[in-house]
């Protein structure tokens, strides 16, 4: 079987994981005025889909700005 992840920063890999509780809680509290949240630090180690959240996270905000 081939390797699925690669150094590829934000772009969706082939296996993604879904994250769409964590995901929308994150966008939530984005949104939500006086969230202690606003101000986060994401963290983890290498490879282990940061970016990747992050890019899921952005693409679900520019959806709701429009």
């Amino acid at each position: 079987m081939e390797n699925p992840f690669n150094p590829s920063f934000g772009k969706m890999p082939s296996v993604f994981l879904n994250r769409d509780s964590l995901t929308q809680r994150i966008v939530n509290e984005l949104n939500r005025v006086g969230s202690p949240f606003q101000t986060s630090l994401l963290y983890g180690q290498r490879g282990s889909g940061k970016t990747t959240l992050m890019t899921e996270v952005s693409n679900l905000i520019s959806r709701y700005k429009k």
